[in-house]
Formats: C-alpha cells, structure tokens, sequence
C-alpha cells in the first residue's frame, strides 16, 4: 500500500492532501443524507414540488443524475486517497468529468433565471442528449417522437421551439452554453483556464506534466529530467474550485427543494466530523504499517 500520508511529505503537501480528503468526504457524506428525498418527498409548494406536480421536473430529474456522476467521481478521487498509490496524473481525469457535471448542473439551477427558463434549459439538455444518442443509435423515428413530444411540452409551457429549417435539430429557449462558457460562468474568475487545464490532462498534452520550473539538470547538456509524480498543492487548487461550485449546487438545490438551508448546514457539521475522524483512523493505520516488522 502507497504511504500516502507519510513524511517527509512537507508540510504544506501534507495539509494540501488533508485540505482535499476532508471536503470531498465531508460532502459525500452529507450529500448521501441530504439529497436522497430532495427530488421526491418535498413540499408540494416549492419549485421541485411544483415542477413534480405539473410533470415538468425535467431540469431537476437531471441534476440529480449530474449529482449521481459528480458523487461516483468524487468517491473514486477519495479511494485513491485512502487505499493508494497516489497517480502521477489520473485524478485529473476523475476530477474533469466531475467538473463538466459541477457547472452543467449549476446551468441547471441557475438562480438567475426563472422556472420557464430552468425548463427550457432543461429541455434543451434532454435535446442535446438525444443528438448524441442519435449518433451511436440511429433511429430517425424514435428522435422525431422524442422532439416531438419536447416541442409539445414546450408549448404548453409558452416556451418557443425553434428550427433553422425542417431538417435541423429543435432548439428550445435559449441555446445551451458550451464547457468554456459554463466553466467562465460557474466558477469565475478562472473557470476557462481549469477547464483547459483539466481537458489537457485528459488528453495528455505534455504542457501540464512538463514544468521549467521543476526541471533537474542531467549532466548531458540541454538534457534535464523532471520527476513524474503528482502535484499535490496544484490538484489540491484545482479541486477546491470545483468543490466549491459544486456545494454551492446542492445549497441551491435545498432551498428549491423547499427545504431550509440549515438542513445542510447541520449535516455538513456531521460531516465534517466524520471526515477527522476517518483522516485520524488512516492515518493511525498507517503509524501502525510503518512500526509493523518487515
């Protein structure tokens, strides 16, 4: 097993990787017993519980799927931190998914926009979906039943569908934004730069695994070597700004549920705690590793 938390890590590598396990535990923690009933059992009058009672839950039914995939991410993060060995580069492409899901969902339950709006955007997510669908299954009928059935939900709703010509995917409302753009929205003022950042490492382009900086001279001139290992402070920075956004999402997600936002407050408390108390149980595992005879 990967002494992941042993010296001589320095210190501030060392708070770095306890800064990142307590808040995505923490937040998995909480969220398995916040979000579980905050799409089905709530108050008939609030945003959910009407969107549930008029049969246009459409952006909700999503978020909570965007929710699922950002938590099933989040808990394979926090395996490797747990269990080890630490990748030089693969939590990066854990963490993007992640990130997609973190600001489509903010798109989603947007507070700048009203609940025919969340719809539309909703509607056109479900679009997008079936497009994508479309290319790997080809079933012209089964899509033009899909758009059809949208396009009605629209109208009934006063949303207008539109068409460039007959032949051309629907659109309704306004058009989605794409990653750049949701990622400068949700998480200002460097959404665009992680998202680059985040979609290099997906794609192994050399820039973010090769630093001047860091950079050892090899004897051989114009040779240097550079050790392969992850950046902890680096992924630590960039998840942080991913988890913010994305607590933020459940907090907005509470209050549409029809619920006080003290609810998550209280179980984040719970949640915190549990999270020292697992950082304090892997790290007297490991104390114990260290002393056991080899």
């Amino acid at each position: 097993m990967s002494k992941i938390l042993e010296l001589p890590m320095p210190n501030e590598v060392q708070q770095a990787f306890q800064a990142v396990f307590l808040r995505i535990y923490g937040l998995l923690h909480a969220s398995e017993s916040v979000l579980a009933g905050a799409l089905d059992d709530v108050p008939a009058n609030s945003a959910v519980g009407k969107a549930n009672g008029k049969n246009v839950r459409d952006p909700y039914e999503q978020a909570r799927l965007l929710f699922l995939a950002i938590d099933d991410h989040l808990r394979s993060i926090l395996f490797f931190f747990e269990h080890g060995p630490l990748p030089m580069f693969a939590l990066y492409s854990l963490l993007r998914p992640a990130a997609e899901a973190v600001v489509r969902c903010a798109y989603l339950l947007d507070d700048s926009t009203d609940e025919t709006g969340r719809l539309a955007r909703g509607l056109n997510v479900r679009i997008e979906n079936l497009l994508e669908q479309h290319k790997i299954a080809k079933d012209q009928a089964l899509l033009d039943r899909a758009f059809a059935t949208i396009e009605q939900k629209a109208a009934t709703n006063g949303i207008v569908a539109l068409r460039k010509s007959p032949t051309s995917p629907l659109r309704v409302g306004e058009p989605r934004l794409k990653e750049t753009a949701l990622f400068a929205r949700f998480i200002p003022p460097h959404g665009e730069e992680l998202y680059r950042f985040l979609s290099a490492h997906v794609h192994s382009m050399p820039w973010v695994r090769i630093s001047k900086d860091k950079a050892v001279p090899t004897g051989e001139p114009g040779v240097s070597s550079m050790p392969q290992v992850l950046d902890m402070n680096t992924f630590a920075g960039a998840a942080g700004l991913v988890l913010r956004r994305h607590e933020a999402n459940i907090q907005r997600f509470v209050v549409l549920a029809g619920y006080p936002l003290m609810v998550w407050t209280e179980a984040m408390k719970s949640a915190k705690a549990a999270a020292q108390s697992r950082l304090r149980e892997l790290a007297e595992r490991q104390s114990r590793e260290k002393g056991a005879p080899q």
